[in-house]
């Protein structure tokens, strides 16, 4: 039967609370837990109560964490900070914290939970064994001094003592070396000259040399480190550790294991000394915090990625609607009979390259996930070998191209049209790496996460997931180029080549499908970029179906509400020229007053973030009146949520700016429709 952990969770955010509930339940952890939501509480919880581990978050009503150090006495912490707040996550180690946590806006930091519950627990408890063996070896010192005190009594009990005390000795030294070898860090011990005496199991696994390789000498310092100026410095610093009697926390140097892969290991250095105080070697505890280090890494990156995906966003949106006017105006002068043949062809221009110009503003809102898109069940096996096909004749024949799907079958639940936009970016981008020639693979896998897998994202949860990699033997990424990979508009490529927004394109269409991303590069060797899609049941999204031709109303009465003039005035002018009666309001106050005395009205055209009030609410406010009345909603930019949200609450089309007139005229059509 799995133990229980009793745990103390300090948090005045009702949100956080019930985030950490939900995680343990949806988890099935094994926490039975207390939640404190003020100091006085956790002061009242720590004075009455034992926990196995305390959870902290550090900004608290009336003070912080640390007002609760003094008071927690043995119990393990583990500080909650903000994101971003490292500087208190280092205060909070050196005060005493076993770990630190980053809290972030998602809610990703719990994902990482257990795992740092079980390591800090796993510590404690050697750490406890370890002060127990300290004071019993104490005891027995001092009970073994004791009785040679008394040695010329009687040499029949110095013996028998002799022999007890050897035989507890014996036993010590047995039970030290089983919690020295099994401690769950990496343990060694030195001695003056740097020479290994002491090599535990964590420090072979970590490090992949045995004990018997390294016992004995310190050749293990130019294994662990093969860059000599690198090496000197670690070495200095380790000489001057043990010559002085310092003491080292949290030092953090890069180690090259056997294998050749990298590992960051936190150690913790003690000074040893003999009965005179004079040093004789040091003890190593070191901690490996390479994937704490990528997770955080990871969290950052992302952080980035949605402050920058909010600005272009909102960049976007405004482009948007002076690409819709630009458009709109230029349909509407084509349609003119009269129109010579000379401003035809200008105002085509015009209209073709405004749509170029929407293309691109695609592109930023794809990268901020706030596209529409259109969902529909999608075999990737079929679908990749179409596209590469496309993408085939854009190949150079120096480049050895192949497709590898073992499975019969491969289903995700995507838009079509968005996730080939991804796959030739991804393509493209491995084509342009390899001027001298190579091989592209593009390979489809399935994978399943249980409870108990480690997945390749942080961020992935249990289940399904399709697969989609793009590899590539090309130039690879330097590591100043990866850290910026997905930022909109960075690129390597000369002026006038890419725009940059090929890759965070894909990011963001990516994010849309609720899948993962993650990259390997290695400079000089190529680059391997993997997709994860989930692969299960569709979920429900609001899209307009086209419908075909220009149908002109009735004189149905529609109210207009939008507060770009020019966009205001081009729809209205056009919406007359098909037969509808228009009333136009530049916001939502404006088109309720019109709608006190112009109550007839048979649907509501409305942009949905406006000045004052909105379209969501204007609806809201206008079915308070006529619950009947419906809308379109014309928009920027919208997620998944939003629209199920739209949905429920009234509107009966949702159009993506910047459209063309006969989208226009066939999206309030269809709303209409739906209102008989």
């Amino acid at each position: 039967m799995e133990k229980r952990i009793k745990i103390l969770l300090v948090e005045d955010d009702k949100v956080d609370q019930l985030a950490f509930q939900r995680f343990v339940k949806r988890e099935n952890l094994p926490y039975d837990y207390v939640i404190a939501g003020s100091l006085s509480e956790a002061r009242d919880c720590l004075t009455n109560e034992r926990f196995d581990i305390a959870l902290l978050d550090y900004m608290l009503g009336g003070g912080t964490a640390f007002d609760l150090f003094a008071v927690a006495g043995d119990t393990p912490i583990v500080v909650i900070t903000g994101s971003g707040d490292q500087e208190t996550a280092v205060r909070a180690m050196k005060a005493g914290a076993g770990d630190y946590l980053i809290k972030d806006p998602q809610g990703n930091y719990l994902t990482v939970l257990p795992a740092t519950v079980e390591r800090i627990l796993r510590q404690w408890r050697v750490e406890e064994e370890l002060q127990q063996y300290r004071e019993r070896l104490e005891e027995l010192v001092a009970e073994r001094t004791a009785a040679l005190s008394q040695a010329n009594a009687q040499l029949v009990v110095e013996i028998a003592e002799r022999e007890r005390a050897e035989e507890d000795i014996y036993k010590l030294s047995q039970f030290r070396g089983s919690v020295i070898d099994n401690a769950n860090v990496w343990l060694n011990v030195l001695d003056v000259e740097a020479n290994i005496v002491v090599w535990n199991r964590a420090a072979a696994e970590i490090s992949g040399y045995t004990c018997a390789e390294v016992l004995g000498h310190n050749k293990i310092w130019e294994w662990l480190y093969p860059d000599a100026v690198y090496r000197d410095k670690i070495v200095t610093q380790a000489t001057t550790i043990i010559n002085r009697g310092a003491v080292v926390e949290d030092w953090e140097t890069t180690i090259r294991r056997k294998d050749g892969a990298t590992r960051t290991i936190s150690w913790n250095y003690r000074n040893l000394v003999d009965r005179q105080g004079t040093p004789t070697g040091s003890i190593a505890l070191g901690r490996d915090i390479t994937e704490r280090q990528q997770l955080e890494e990871q969290l950052r990156r992302q952080e980035r990625l949605a402050v920058v995906g909010q600005l272009a966003a909102g960049i976007a949106h405004d482009f948007r609607n002076i690409l819709a006017v630009i458009i709109l105006y230029a349909q509407l002068a084509l349609r003119k009979p009269t129109l010579p043949p000379e401003l035809a062809k200008i105002f085509e221009i015009i209209s073709s390259q405004s749509k170029k110009a929407a293309n691109l503003v695609q592109q930023i809102l794809d990268f901020s996930s706030r596209s529409m898109i259109e969902r529909q069940t999608l075999d990737l096996k079929p679908f990749t070998g179409n596209v590469l096909e496309v993408l085939r004749r854009t190949i150079p024949e120096h480049i050895r191209f192949t497709l590898a799907a073992e499975a019969e079958e491969y289903i995700v639940e995507a838009d079509a049209n968005r996730l080939e936009q991804a796959l030739m970016n991804l393509v493209l981008n491995s084509r342009d790496a390899m001027p001298q020639g190579g091989e592209l693979r593009v390979t489809l896998s399935k994978l399943t996460l249980g409870p108990a897998a480690k997945p390749p994202v942080a961020a992935m949860s249990t289940g399904e997931w399709i697969c989609l990699t793009v590899a590539d033997t090309g130039i690879g990424m330097p590591a100043e180029v990866y850290a910026h990979l997905f930022e909109p508009f960075f690129t390597t490529k000369e002026v006038g080549q890419g725009t940059g927004l090929g890759l965070a394109q894909v990011y963001g269409i990516i994010k849309m499908h609720k899948g993962h991303i993650d990259v390997e590069t290695k400079l000089g060797e190529g680059t391997t970029v993997y997709i994860y899609l989930p692969a299960g049941k569709l979920e429900e999204e609001w899209v307009a179906n086209p419908t075909a031709g220009m149908v002109a109303g009735q004189g149905e009465t529609l109210l207009v509400v939008e507060d770009s003039q020019l966009l205001r005035d081009v729809i209205e002018t056009f919406l007359k020229a098909l037969n509808y009666r228009v009333l136009s309001a530049p916001h939502g106050h404006a088109a309720l007053k019109i709608y006190e005395t112009e109550r007839d009205i048979d649907l509501v055209v409305t942009d949905l973030v406006m000045p004052e009030m909105g379209g969501e609410e204007l609806l809201r406010e206008l079915q308070k009146r006529d619950p009947q009345l419906g809308a379109l909603g014309l928009t920027g930019y919208v997620d998944a949520q939003l629209t199920t949200e739209l949905r429920q609450s009234g509107f009966r089309e949702l159009l993506q700016k910047p459209f063309e007139i006969e989208a226009l005229g066939q999206a309030i059509h269809r709303a209409l429709d739906a209102e008989r």
